[in-house]
């Protein structure tokens, strides 16, 4: 099973832009176009997350490690590619690899029911400089480094590193972050050592399964390796640059990654003793372990690193692991083939009397030995030719030291000549130089002063023509205010004589009205006397006719009282007639009572009518005068919504002041230090004219950065203090509106309370 290889974009940072790497199809990425290529297995774009990569790439790995297998995660790539960021992650919501499956993890043992017969250890550890640290114990000063030893049981492995037992995904996380944090964090003439170091974190489950009586031990290892930009470099020049040890690790896995590459047959025989990290790493790369390696490339990348990266990731590919169940047979399996392989390397290295018999019946064990020693051999042939060279090039050195020296012999002769004309020289030198000195200290202080006075005179200057502005606008904005408020005037005498005139209409129709209602009260008054003497008048006849009747039937009865009175008064007809002449005016009377009082009651119709009508004018006013009075306390909020906003405005105008004067000073600072800048590179490089030209360039930088600088806070206090000003010409004018208003309902709820006062008036009248 070969080690699968991913690839990983990292997103662009602020003014990266998009990435530039020449991708072919989905998974092919070029160094340049027509360059080295590699074909990846997954290429995750820029916006691919972390936990996208595991749902696709990780978690396989986590079921082969619950499984009983061994797997390895390994980031790999420059530096500033994103392998922290890939493993460890930023914060809870953008979790790396580690705490991601931690979690998930915890998660399935959970789910597989109880936990009583699994277990977990963590184990990290940091190579650097080829020294190993535990990452998860205290620092210990100089007893901090560990050593690699080999068991039957463990194999290669740390026996002086603490396994920390884990119970959840919390406590794991806690543990990680901590040794995290712990890496080696000093600095070197070549950059922080963290680019140079690795760190690799073990996580040991052991799980009894089935009816296996011996528990599963599976190992999940996360390794995070040193910057790869340095395989682009020359080792020799490396070392004699940067030392023997602080890229030794890196080239040791190189060189690691080509055998396993060009040696795929189970036969092979690699040595892993070249480096502590390659110690480290004899299962994970070309033994019992499924690998997965994550590449991290650069949005930008220069095409030669790219290269031996892509290069180096194609050899990746062609490694061959042989992963194994890590059951109690397969575990039993390899410690007897690991204790057989120390007992072979003890007897190789002092055979004694009986182990030599063993080691000569094996032929198997005797062509793996063959093998090593021709792999030594040809070690040794590199470092004699290494040598051979030191030798050359020191016999090189020895030589051009005897021509130096015998030159050195010939020219001393000629050096105490000229010594002694320097001495000459450097006397007057120094003279001419003192003089000079005094008189560029005279000039110089001379033009500091002549400098701070224009400085002075230019502050004065600016402040003057800032209070001519200023003043000159306060006085533009007088006269539009002085402008604004005679309109407002004229507009408000205007509306002022419309609502007199309105007024004084009203007040005379009030008049016609109450006049009118008083007559008609009279007219009503004088109707129902004329009526009360008419109806006095019919009943004073109809008396008079009753009387009248009364005695002439009186009469007839004292006439005739032997006769009866149907004979006096005679037939029908003559009482009908004498009836009809009595009581005619009676008739007249009744059809005149009639006709007054029809006349009576139209016009006590129309009376009512019309006081129905001044009740409804009422009613409206009232209306009219309520929706008067609540327009103007609705105007009232306003205008004290207004104030408080103007006073708002003015509070952000004088901040906006303080600004301005803070800028100031700090611009003049600026310029003061500038000057002094310049004053002391004119000291130190007055005679040289290339220094002279940087100086120029220097300067011109300096006036473009004054005055970018100073053009953009102009802008932005440009922009506040017209924003300010329109809002402060804004406020006052929308107040001044709504003032008139206020005055224009409070004149008409006046209006109405006359109208209300006069109506109320007539109706009572």
């Amino acid at each position: 099973m070969n080690v699968d290889v991913i690839g990983r974009i990292r997103p662009s940072l602020r003014g990266e832009g998009p990435h530039s790497l020449q991708i072919s199809g989905n998974s092919r990425l070029y160094s340049h176009m027509g360059g080295v290529s590699h074909n990846f297995s997954l290429l995750y774009k820029q916006d691919v997350g972390n936990y996208e990569i595991y749902k696709k790439s990780v978690e396989p790995l986590l079921d082969v490690f619950i499984a009983g297998f061994n797997t390895c995660l390994m980031c790999f790539g420059e530096t500033q590619s994103g392998k922290s960021y890939t493993i460890a992650g930023e914060t809870v919501n953008k979790s790396g690899m580690v705490p991601i499956i931690m979690e998930q993890l915890f998660t399935r043992i959970n789910e597989g029911g109880p936990r009583a017969t699994s277990q977990i250890t963590m184990t990290m550890l940091e190579v650097n400089n080829e020294k190993i640290r535990d990452l998860l114990q205290l620092p210990r000063g100089e007893h901090d480094n560990i050593e690699v030893v080999g068991t039957p049981e463990d194999g290669l492995h740390c026996p002086d590193a603490k396994r920390a037992f884990i119970s959840s995904a919390s406590e794991g996380t806690k543990a990680f972050r901590d040794g995290w944090g712990k890496r080696t964090q000093s600095l070197t003439d070549f950059g922080p050592l963290s680019n140079y170091s690795a760190v690799i974190l073990i996580l040991e489950l052991s799980m009894v399964t089935g009816s296996n009586p011996s528990p599963n031990r599976s190992k999940f290892v996360i390794v995070d390796m040193p910057s790869a930009e340095k395989l682009s470099e020359d080792p020799t020049q490396l070392r004699m640059r940067e030392g023997p040890t602080l890229n030794h690790a890196l080239f040791a896995f190189s060189r690691l990654v080509a055998q396993l590459a060009n040696n795929p047959q189970p036969n092979r025989v690699i040595d892993y003793t070249e480096s502590s990290l390659s110690k480290l790493l004899v299962e994970e790369f070309g033994g019992n372990c499924k690998t997965r390696v994550i590449l991290n490339l650069r949005p930008h990348s220069d095409p030669h690193v790219l290269s031996i990266i892509l290069r180096t990731a194609t050899q990746l590919t062609q490694v061959k692991n042989l992963p194994i169940m890590n059951d109690s047979f397969g575990l039993g399996l390899q410690t007897q083939h690991r204790a057989k392989i120390t007992s072979m390397s003890t007897d190789f290295i002092d055979p004694g009397a009986g182990k030599s018999t063993k080691f000569g019946d094996n032929e198997g064990d005797g062509n793996n030995v063959k093998t090593e020693n021709i792999s030594l051999r040809d070690k040794n042939e590199r470092l004699y030719n290494k040598l051979e060279g030191m030798h050359m090039k020191l016999n090189d050195l020895a030589s051009s030291k005897r021509d130096l020296s015998s030159n050195f012999v010939m020219s001393e002769e000629e050096k105490l000549k000229v010594s002694k004309a320097l001495v000459d020289l450097q006397i007057e030198n120094n003279k001419v130089r003192e003089e000079a000195e005094q008189t560029k200290f005279d000039l110089t202080n001379k033009a500091l002063l002549l400098e701070n006075r224009t400085m002075e005179l230019e502050v004065q200057k600016d402040k003057a023509e800032k209070l001519a502005k200023e003043a000159h606008e306060k006085l533009k904005e007088v006269e539009q205010s002085r402008k604004k408020l005679a309109d407002e005037y004229v507009v408000l005498k205007s509306n002022y004589l419309g609502l007199a005139r309105d007024y004084d209409r009203e007040v005379a129709r009030n008049e016609e009205l109450s006049i009118e209602l008083l007559n008609l009260v009279n007219s009503k008054e004088t109707t129902l006397r004329g009526h009360n003497s008419t109806l006095d008048r019919a009943q004073n006849a109809y008396t008079l006719a009753s009387t009248e009747l009364e005695r002439i039937r009186g009469l007839v009865n004292r006439l005739t009282s032997n006769k009866r009175a149907e004979r006096l008064l005679g037939d029908d007809e003559e009482r009908s007639r004498l009836e009809r002449a009595i009581m005619g005016d009676h008739e007249k009377f009744k059809d005149a009572l009639q006709k007054i009082r029809y006349l009576h009651d139209t016009e006590y119709g129309q009376l009512e009518s019309r006081l129905h009508n001044l009740t409804k004018d009422l009613q409206d006013a009232r209306l009219a005068l309520r929706e008067a009075q609540k327009q103007n306390a609705e105007n009232s909020g306003d205008v004290i919504q207004t104030k408080e906003k103007i006073k708002n405005v003015q509070e952000e105008n004088s901040q906006l002041q303080n600004k301005l004067k803070e800028l100031n000073s700090e611009y003049r600072n600026r310029l003061v230090r500038y000057i002094e800048d310049i004053a002391e590179y004119v000291d130190s490089s007055r005679s040289q004219d290339d220094k002279n030209i940087k100086l120029k360039g220097y300067m011109e930088a300096m006036v473009k950065d004054i005055k970018r600088s100073h053009r953009t806070r102009e802008e932005q206090l440009a922009d506040g203090l017209i924003n300010t000003r329109n809002s402060i010409k804004r406020y006052p004018r929308n107040m001044k509106l709504y003032l008139s208003h206020t005055d224009m309902f409070e004149n008409k709820c006046l209006v109405y309370q006359l109208m209300l006062t006069s109506h109320w008036l007539t109706i009572n009248a």
